[in-house]
C-alpha cells in the first residue's frame, strides 16, 4: 500500500478489506459510509476520508463492494511472505499445507505448526517444527509470527484464536465453522470456513 497513506487509515482499510468477502458472499453488494462506520467503530466522515485514498467515489449513497474489493486487493499484497503459523494439523490443515507448498505465489511462509494431539504430533513429518497448541503464545512471540491459518476442530477455535492474539499475531485466517470472537480493531480476520478459499495476505503494517 502507498506509504503516503497514514497508518490509521491504512489499518482501517485493512479491516474494511477483511469484511468485504463475507459481505459479498452473503449477497450484499453495496454499503454506505455509515454502514462501515458502524462495523468499524468510527465515523462516516472518517470512512469517506479513508476510501478517498483509493480514489473511489460512491454510487449515489453507497459504495459498490465488489469494486471496492478490487481496488483494495492490489494495494494489500505483502512486500514479502508473512511469517505464518498453521494451527491444526488434521486432514484439513495438511490439505491446506499441500496447497500452500505447491502454490506459485505463496504469500504465507509457514514457520511453525501447532497441533493439540500428542499422537498426531509424533506421527507428522513436516519441514517446519510442530508444537502443542498450549505453547502458542510463547512460540508466536519468540518466532515473531504475523499471521495464522486456523484449521482446528470447532471446539478448539476460540481458545486457539485467543492464544494467537496474545502471541502478537495480527492476521487470522479462519477455516473452521465457528465465527471468531476477537477484537477486530486489533486483529484482521478472514472467515474462510464456509467456502474454504485462501485469501491473499494483507500488506504488513509495520
Amino acid at each position: 500500500m502507498s506509504p503516503d497513506i497514514p497508518p490509521q487509515s491504512r489499518q482501517r482499510l485493512m479491516l474494511m478489506y477483511g469484511l468485504l468477502p463475507d459481505l459479498i458472499h452473503s449477497g450484499r453488494l453495496q454499503a454506505t459510509s455509515r454502514d462501515f462506520a458502524r462495523w468499524l467503530g468510527t465515523s462516516p466522515v472518517t470512512i469517506r476520508h479513508d476510501i478517498s485514498w483509493v480514489e473511489m467515489a460512491s454510487t449515489g449513497a453507497a459504495y459498490d463492494l465488489v469494486q471496492l474489493q478490487n481496488l483494495l486487493a492490489p494495494l494489500l499484497e505483502p512486500a514479502r511472505p508473512l511469517r505464518t503459523a498453521l494451527v491444526g494439523l488434521g486432514d484439513s490443515g495438511l490439505s491446506l499445507w499441500s496447497t500452500l507448498e505447491h502454490g506459485a505465489q505463496n504469500r504465507y511462509q509457514i514457520v511453525v505448526g501447532f497441533e493439540s494431539r500428542l499422537n498426531r504430533r509424533e506421527q507428522l513429518d513436516l519441514p517446519f517444527p510442530v508444537q502443542a497448541t498450549t505453547e502458542i503464545v510463547g512460540v508466536c512471540l519468540t518466532r515473531h509470527i504475523e499471521a495464522a491459518l486456523l484449521c482446528v476442530e470447532d471446539q478448539e477455535t476460540h481458545r486457539c484464536a485467543d492464544r494467537l492474539v496474545q502471541g502478537g499475531v495480527h492476521y487470522l485466517v479462519n477455516f473452521t465453522h465457528v465465527v471468531l470472537r476477537v477484537n477486530r480493531h486489533q486483529v484482521l480476520v478472514r472467515e474462510c470456513g464456509l467456502w474454504g478459499e485462501l485469501p491473499p495476505a494483507p500488506q504488513e503494517t509495520t
